[in-house]
């Protein structure tokens, strides 16, 4: 069985796209025959899996369990499915990238680069997401229990229905985020910040607020609008300015 490699542009192998630093290229077929001048050369038979040229260092990155990945450029892959559990992601630019239900549990995204991407129903169970960019990507029915999140930008994300139980997402930026029907059960969101955010529908039970969380603007659990400077709780909008 052959599958698709991503590169760096020394590799040998016939490229098909670029994708930032990184060069696409298909397996050579066992029976293809490269035909250069009167040159004939047969094809060797390559056993091929998902690879990906690392920008910390030019050997490439095996997409797979505890793959050793930081600052590897994988945007605009297409990761659905793929098994990265555990991984060294630190770093990654995976901006725009498809991971619907991939397995990223207890993989390290530290500082990575998620902007625009679609986690669509993806298990980041006990990930590292310190500081990582988030705005903009789709999350809805992801999967975050015990996953830490400090200082990572989720501005604008769709995170309906996401769970986030027993994560800690302290400082964390949501503004503006859909998080309708989501779980922070347990969840330690002391600083987070949701001015703008929807949170109709989400269950906060046991969860850490204080001190600082900010809602103002929030759309409340209960559809209420908070009033503006709503920190740590929805303050309701007085008569005049409802």
């Amino acid at each position: 069985m052959f599958r698709s490699i991503v590169k760096s542009n020394a590799h040998p192998l016939q490229p098909e796209a670029a994708t930032g630093s990184a060069v696409r290229a298909r397996c050579i077929d066992p029976s293809g025959i490269a035909v250069l001048g009167v040159i004939v050369a047969v094809a060797v038979i390559f056993t091929c899996s998902a690879l990906v040229r690392s920008a910390s260092a030019d050997a490439p990155c095996e997409i797979k369990a505890y793959a050793a990945c930081a600052g590897a450029d994988l945007a605009g892959a297409d990761l659905s499915h793929a098994d990265l559990s555990a991984a060294d992601l630190r770093r990654a630019d995976l901006t725009g990238a498809k991971l619907t239900e991939a397995d990223l549990q207890g993989a390290d995204l530290t500082a990575a680069t998620l902007k625009k991407a679609d986690l669509s129903d993806a298990d980041l169970a006990g990930a590292q997401l310190e500081r990582a960019d988030l705005a903009s990507t789709t999350l809805s029915r992801a999967n975050f229990p015990d996953s830490v999140l400090d200082r990572a930008d989720l501005r604008y994300a769709d995170a309906r229905s996401a769970t986030f139980e027993g994560a800690r997402l302290r400082k964390v930026d949501l503004r503006g985020a859909d998080l309708r029907n989501a779980t922070f059960v347990e969840a330690d969101l002391v600083g987070a910040n949701f001015e703008g955010a929807n949170i109709q529908g989400a269950n906060f039970d046991g969860g850490a607020w204080q001190p600082g969380a900010d809602l103002s603007g929030a759309i409340w659990t209960t559809g209420r609008v908070c009033a503006q400077g709503s920190v740590g709780e929805c303050l309701r909008k007085s008569p005049s300015t409802q």
